[in-house]
């Protein structure tokens, strides 16, 4: 009676463990068949003052149209979901996207600001992704946020011209070119390295704030390895047209010899 016992056991431990195993992979097989995944080209965006953002995804097959939620992030709260907007997928479209403005982000959003001046960097709205399918299922795919950013940061290039004494009051003049990485730390400022393709030294860096007259203050940056200083008599400036930096700073390197650089500083779109 006890092997009896233990067999039908056994069986019934085999039979749940094949069905256990069984239907997850049904489950897979049977959506990717039906399709219903989209995959976005990007996670993660950034927002500055004044653009639009592309929500994009590519669609798998069996999609008819893509929905975007959204949530916006403020202070540490979470707003009320929305729907965004709705794009239709036709069978030939690689990449869809849901294209927004201010006014379309701030839509249906309780407490953010009239204009995009008023965004904190850091905040940031989330998108939902639900794809919807030919027979009208519909399967959360995918999350992106849009980040809001320092319009200024980003990748540039640059061309410069650099100073340097020698020995004392003996000056070389070499003329450069570089890229140059702006990265945020607030909504004005950024830090980034001084002539760092001449140099090749990580540690000369410096923050640069473009003020409200687009004239832009160049300071030392905690913890750079030298103390970078505006030239004076010189007034670094922002195109906000161009999107292009002239900037004018220098320093005095270990043995107290200068080097007085001039660049420009081209944004790469």
């Amino acid at each position: 009676m006890i092997k009896k016992i233990f067999a039908l056991s056994l069986s019934a431990a085999v039979a749940l463990s094949a069905m256990s195993c069984g239907d997850p992979e049904d489950l897979v097989t049977e959506d990717a068949k039906a399709g219903g995944l989209v995959v976005p080209v990007d996670d993660e965006l950034s927002y500055v003052t004044g653009a639009t953002i592309d929500v994009a995804v590519v669609p798998t097959v069996g999609i008819k149209q893509v929905k975007y939620y959204k949530t916006f992030s403020m202070d540490g709260e979470v707003s009320a979901e929305v729907l965004a907007g709705t794009v239709d997928v036709a069978a030939d479209d690689d990449v869809v996207s849901y294209t927004a403005d201010y006014a379309s982000l701030k839509n249906g959003i309780a407490g953010l600001p009239d204009t995009d001046a008023g965004l904190v960097v850091g905040d940031f709205w989330s998108f939902r992704v639900v794809a919807v399918l030919e027979d009208g299922r519909e399967v959360q795919s995918a999350v992106i946020k849009a980040i809001v950013d320092n319009p200024y940061s980003g990748d540039y290039e640059t061309e410069g011209t650099i100073v340097r004494e020698t020995s004392p009051g003996v000056y070389a003049t070499n003329e450069y070119t570089d890229e140059k990485a702006l990265s945020t730390i607030d909504g004005n400022t950024c830090q980034t390295f001084g002539a760092l393709g001449w140099f090749n030294n990580p540690t000369i860096f410096f923050n640069l704030t473009v003020n409200e007259d687009n004239t832009v203050t160049i300071e030392a940056a905690p913890d750079a390895g030298v103390a970078i200083t505006p030239t004076p008599g010189k007034t670094s400036t922002y195109d906000p047209e161009a999107k292009v930096f002239t900037l004018y700073y220098q320093y005095a390197n270990a043995s107290g010899l200068t080097r007085v650089i001039t660049e420009t500083v081209t944004r790469v779109e």
